[in-house]
């Protein structure tokens, strides 16, 4: 696999009023799986690993983040991803 966007690069693109992180990489923003109003996501900075924690979407890294965001397989978000292409 090629370069793909630092968690934090992608993350900070991608999820609205993203709080800065803790001593252990987790930040807190707005879910953009649901109609969100207050701060429910929680991703992690560092490792890329995501979780909400009121319409219980989660996954490991950022290329499950944006497939779940796109509908693209995991072929095609990580395509998209190495290309530089993951601000939605």
């Amino acid at each position: 696999m090629k370069h793909l966007p630092s968690p934090e690069d992608y993350f900070t693109a991608n999820v609205q009023r993203l709080g800065r992180a803790n001593q252990t990489g987790w930040a807190i923003g707005l879910c953009p799986f649901h109609d969100d109003h207050n701060p429910s996501l929680s991703v992690n900075l560092e490792s890329g690993a995501f979780a909400c924690h009121a319409c219980g979407a989660k996954g490991s890294g950022v290329i499950s983040f944006h497939m779940r965001l796109t509908g693209l397989s995991y072929r095609d978000a990580a395509r998209e991803l190495e290309k530089g292409i993951y601000a939605y």
